[in-house]
């Protein structure tokens, strides 16, 4: 981390919040909030990156999948067992739920060839202990997962506060080089647009080129 390579791909995802038309939400169903795989969800948000954001950190530090299933219902069980039964209307959305809970959010009773058992709760502490013992780094990273995968989305911590958590000025700040700088506050990008097409050549309006970063 203190001298980072780092290449990103969107895929043709990301877009400026401002867009009058983003494009539609293409994240895979393991990465998407509750919302996104149980209501029609047009695009992803800043909320549902947060989310997204929490499943991948969890895949990159432990090699391990959370929330993990290839089917939907799958997904959804396994967040009901860590973080508790949805808020309405999203758990009435859920058509298949009663396989699973009961009215309460109770694991229901399954039988799996001829044998009767239930889904057992966790938590995000207890989850992350097969990937380390430190009490004090689990503390940190569930308390940073908690604030980042609520169920409401505008009470996802945003990434303002997410960088200022205590896992990552403890746990990773040091790891970084001295001229990294943890933003405070979103930055906007100014734009110039000159002209860099030949005067001949008509291929429409020129495009915005970035040219500087300011705070």
């Amino acid at each position: 981390m203190a001298t980072p390579s780092i290449k990103l791909c969107d895929f043709s995802e990301s877009y400026m919040p401002d867009m009058p038309d983003p494009p539609e939400l293409g994240s895979p169903h393991i990465l998407r909030p509750p919302e996104g795989i149980l209501t029609d969800l047009p695009h992803a948000t800043l909320a549902s990156d947060i989310w997204a954001l929490t499943v991948a950190i969890y895949q990159v530090l432990t090699s391990g999948f959370l929330l993990f299933s290839e089917l939907d219902d799958g997904i959804l069980e396994a967040m009901v067992l860590t973080l508790g039964k949805f808020p309405e209307p999203l758990w009435s959305k859920w058509a298949h739920r009663a396989k699973f809970f009961d009215d309460e959010g109770n694991p229901a009773t399954k039988t799996f060839w001829g044998v009767s058992g239930t889904a057992s709760r966790t938590t995000f502490s207890e989850n992350l202990q097969c990937w380390t013992t430190d009490l004090d780094k689990i503390s940190a990273l569930a308390a940073m997962f908690e604030s980042m995968a609520q169920y409401d989305a505008e009470s996802r911590c945003p990434a303002r506060d997410l960088v200022q958590s205590e896992w990552m000025t403890k746990y990773c700040r040091p790891y970084m080089a001295d001229n990294v700088i943890l933003p405070t506050e979103r930055t906007k990008l100014k734009i110039n647009t000159p002209t860099y097409f030949p005067d001949d050549c008509d291929l429409g309006p020129p495009l915005p080129i970035p040219t500087s970063v300011i705070k």
